[in-house]
């Protein structure tokens, strides 16, 4: 009787183990260049993370919350610095849809300075 429940055991363990294995790896996207592509799958996750940064300075917002159906977005983590280091930024996505979704991130000062060329990143997702 022991040993049936420890196959059983066993058996559903190997189960789980298939399932996570079949989970789709997330896209990580650290510090996105402007223009980039990227590619990911539907039910993929997606974290674009922002690092080097100074809380007291200002913080990397979403101009827009995707507009198709392919991305949805699932929330935004602040890492708060430890220590001195600096705050880490992710934002959460996933692919929800075949289709095509730009995302344009904004640094967003916290003096009101308007941001340059290079605090304004469009990426585009390609969800397949």
């Amino acid at each position: 009787m022991v040993a049936a429940k420890r196959g059983l055991l066993g058996l559903a363990a190997a189960g789980m183990l298939m399932l996570a294995a079949c989970a789709p790896i997330p896209q990580n996207v650290d510090t996105p260049i402007n223009g980039a592509n990227i590619d990911l799958s539907v039910d993929q996750p997606m974290h674009v993370r922002w690092g080097n940064l100074w809380p007291e300075q200002g913080s990397w917002v979403l101009e827009t919350e995707p507009a198709t159906a392919a991305l949805k977005l699932q929330g935004r983590n602040v890492q708060p610095p430890a220590n001195g280091a600096q705050q880490l930024e992710t934002f959460d996505f996933i692919g929800a849809a075949k289709g095509q979704q730009a995302l344009t991130f904004v640094f967003k000062r916290k003096d009101g300075t308007p941001p340059n060329a290079d605090e304004r990143v469009t990426i585009t997702v390609n969800v397949t």
